[in-house]
């Protein structure tokens, strides 16, 4: 028996991964928490949503690493 991953076995676990998308107001308060295992649509939910809310949005995968997000930065005059 070979220790090698078949391709399959590689597609099933991207495809069962778990994703944490946090939507927070402005002020850093936490508005919701979405959870799933497609990107694109937790994607799409989350930034309309932040949107329609005027905050941001932060996804995260299931170890706690950071994907990808909108933080606003503030200008310093």
């Amino acid at each position: 028996m070979s220790n090698q991953k078949t391709e399959t076995e590689i597609k099933q676990k991207t495809k069962t991964r778990l994703l944490v998308l946090c939507l927070q107001a402005e002020d850093g308060t936490i508005e919701r928490i979405l959870t799933g295992a497609d990107y694109d649509q937790l994607w799409l939910q989350g930034s309309t949503e932040s949107k329609a809310i005027g905050g941001y949005w932060s996804t995260y995968d299931n170890h706690g690493r950071f994907i990808d997000g909108n933080f606003k930065s503030k200008a310093s005059k």
